[in-house]
């Protein structure tokens, strides 16, 4: 590690929570405060509307981790991103380190992460993870990685993960924005497009981030998933132009989320709008159509 990465650098941990217990919560602030990085500071943002059981959460809170952190709450409910950006704007670290309230890092995530920062022209880094639905470890074959100049990657699909993955040097934010508030979802693909525009990207085949979902939480959020992929569809349209074959992988999944939420007049109605409808365009995106069936297929089956 390089004197620029030693002790005196700072990461700032983000820490965005809505309606969580507290067992859960604390769960992943538990594993910001064992990173062996000593230099960090925590900032937790409660998005979660006015209640009871908040202000029950947050004296729960102060009273367990009083001097370890800073408590948040936002006066109304603003969204996961606004409170990122919220937390964002308050820290003062080098780097940004962002953590869901249900998921965990392993100890030496930022450590062995600040170590892959060996030039200025990275902008991420991510790392491998371990992966639990509904509480029960799963193993998922065939991710992809890549690093360096991803650009085209990350238009067909966001293989770095969740907010709790990557690390982020602060000046990176100053270059690229914050998130987009705007997005109803797919927040963390655009800002990682908008890197990647700018920095390389850089993997550490570590799995450093334990990622929690459920059933419920897919289900909850497949509307605003499909409503976000189809806003970067348009935000991305002139580099989607410069990569044809990566637009028909990400449009096909769009596609085939339609079909699959019954949807379909949605579906052809997008079909017609991005594609002249002919036979040629039938058989061009067919193959396509048939490798988003098989990933839903996939996921349905895990």
């Amino acid at each position: 590690m390089s004197e620029r990465m030693g002790d005196d650098i700072k990461v700032s941990v983000i820490i965005t929570t809505y309606k969580r217990p507290f067992k859960t919560l604390s769960r992943a602030i538990e594993s910001a405060l064992a990173q062996t990085h000593r230099n960090f500071e925590i900032i937790v943002v409660d998005d979660s509307p006015d209640s009871p059981e908040r202000d029950i959460l947050k004296r729960q809170v102060e009273e367990a981790y009083s001097e370890k952190l800073a408590y948040i709450q936002n006066l109304k409910n603003l969204g996961a991103c606004a409170s990122r950006n919220i937390g964002i704007s308050r820290s003062t670290g080098q780097y940004i380190a962002l953590l869901d309230d249900d998921d965990q890092w392993l100890p030496e995530k930022n450590k062995l992460m600040l170590q892959c920062f060996s030039s200025e022209d990275i902008g991420l880094v991510y790392c491998n993870y371990h992966t639990y639905r509904n509480g029960k470890p799963i193993t998922i074959k065939g991710r992809k990685r890549y690093e360096g100049s991803v650009l085209p990657q990350l238009l067909e699909s966001n293989f770095i993960g969740g907010c709790s993955i990557p690390l982020i040097p602060r000046h990176v934010f100053d270059t690229c924005g914050m998130f987009d508030e705007r997005l109803p979802a797919s927040q963390d693909t655009d800002l990682y497009r908008r890197i990647a525009k700018k920095y390389q990207v850089k993997y550490l085949d570590e799995p450093l981030v334990i990622y929690h979902f459920s059933d419920v939480s897919i289900s909850s959020s497949q509307e605003k998933q499909i409503r976000g992929r189809l806003m970067l569809l348009d935000k991305y349209k002139d580099d989607y132009a410069a990569y044809p074959a990566v637009k028909r992988i990400y449009f096909c999944d769009i596609f085939v989320g339609l079909i699959a939420s019954k949807r379909s007049d949605e579906a052809w109605e997008l079909f017609r709008k991005e594609y002249n409808p002919s036979f040629t365009a039938y058989l061009r995106i067919l193959p396509s159509v048939g490798k988003a069936l098989v990933k839903r297929l996939y996921w349905a089956l895990r």
